[in-house]
């Protein structure tokens, strides 16, 4: 519970709304904290559901 927790909170200290911080959480599931790369990550998705 508390890895998972962390992980949220990390995604909002980066500007994550709650939606994109359960994307990546799910994407990065083993890793203790949210990769700088993520952003990126979410971008590439947001454009790949728009086309």
């Amino acid at each position: 519970f508390s890895n998972r927790s962390m992980q949220f909170m990390d995604g909002y200290r980066k500007g994550l709304n709650g939606s994109e911080a359960a994307w990546a959480m799910k994407k990065y599931r083993g890793h203790c904290c949210l990769p700088p790369s993520m952003a990126l990550d979410i971008e590439q998705e947001r454009e790949k559901a728009i086309s």
